[in-house]
């Protein structure tokens, strides 16, 4: 009370000389720093082991976003979990810790707001700094449910991480080119050894379709093909018949994929893939001239690399919306019993559901 009549008799004294009445302090989260701007959400301390905990947070009418993420880690474990928040009332949203996520003695969670493109616009705690709660009490009898346990929806995955839950399966479609080293006989001019051997293009470039499992949030497995269109190529016109060049090659791998996951839309990964096929490299016999319907051209043949192939990838997965991702990336195939070092560089689209 004393306290309330010394505010009041500062404020009329400040009044009376004229001076701006003193502000109120902006209120703090514990550990002093400011309340962010946009969520409002009381920290959950204390909970049941083994039992689900509903989080709700309230947004306030000036923020703007499209996604509200409830991301969870359960005592032991490096990665969060996400589930995306529901409206349950006029600025009220609502998603729950399942049971599974509190069989440890704490678990730690966080609130994230974010725009269309996946970018965090506000935030109640961080990945870095999240909340805490504390856990008492023994875990029920009997297995929990891999639903969650009683006040879990079926269905809802909350083995995803800090994104959209469920979004487990990756399709994806890429368009790119490639070049390697290119070495030994024409596939078509079988007795004619390319030579000194160097780097060649592939061709006009590939199509590299991707279907992909996320085992994690981290990592993904998949199988990707590699189909290649050659063009340029002369055919050997001998006796009366055509002998074509090749215009394709074929080889599909199987892909483990490591995402590094920060905040922002760009997420860089490194892959590691194995497959079998093969892989061709156009190439150009200066000194042969007997190619061509006039079998005076100079003959443009390939070179097949393979059966076999294995090497290492890199690139970016770009969010471009809820379940839309843009992929760059730049895959490197060691090839034998053919030898050949090829790098192919691919641009496309996946979604992700």
């Amino acid at each position: 009370m004393a306290r309330l009549f010394a505010r009041a008799a500062c404020a009329l004294a400040a009044c009376a000389l004229g001076l701006p009445a003193p502000r109120a302090a902006r209120a703090e989260e514990p550990g002093g720093s400011a309340a962010p701007a946009g969520l409002v959400h009381e920290a959950i301390t204390n909970g049941q082991r083994g039992s689900v905990v509903a989080v709700t947070v309230s947004v306030q009418n000036e923020l703007v976003f499209a996604q509200l993420v409830l991301a969870y880690r359960p005592e032991g474990e490096s990665d969060f979990h996400g589930r995306e928040m529901k409206l349950v009332a006029p600025g009220t949203y609502r998603a729950e810790i399942p049971a599974q996520g509190t069989r440890g003695r704490t678990v730690a969670y966080y609130v994230e707001a974010r725009d269309k493109d996946g970018a965090p616009v506000a935030g109640r705690a961080s990945a870095q700094s999240p909340l805490i709660i504390q856990l008492a009490g023994e875990l029920p009898d009997g297995p929990l449910a891999k639903d969650g346990g009683p006040g879990v929806r079926p269905g809802e995955d909350d083995d995803e991480g800090d994104g959209l839950a469920g979004q487990r399966i990756f399709v994806g479609l890429l368009v790119g080119t490639g070049a390697g080293w290119a070495a030994g006989n024409g596939d078509t001019n079988a007795d004619t050894m390319y030579k000194p051997a160097a780097f060649a293009f592939a061709g006009l470039g590939q199509l590299a379709p991707e279907v992909g499992y996320w085992l994690s949030p981290t990592l993904m497995i998949s199988l990707q093909g590699r189909f290649q269109a050659v063009t340029g190529t002369t055919d050997v016109y001998a006796d009366g018949r055509i002998y074509h060049t090749a215009n394709y090659a074929a080889a599909a791998f199987i892909k483990t994929t490591w995402l590094a996951r920060r905040p922002g839309s760009a997420h860089p990964f490194f892959s590691l893939a194995a497959g079998i096929g093969q892989i061709r490299h156009v190439v150009t016999f200066d000194s042969l001239r007997a190619c061509g319907p006039s079998g005076q051209d100079v003959c443009v043949d390939t070179i097949a690399a393979g059966p076999v192939a294995v090497g290492p990838g890199a690139g970016v997965f770009i969010d471009l919306g809820a379940h839309l991702v843009g992929v760059f990336e730049l895959d490197t195939q060691l090839t034998f019993p053919t030898y050949s070092v090829n790098v192919d560089g691919n641009l496309g689209l996946a979604v992700r559901f």
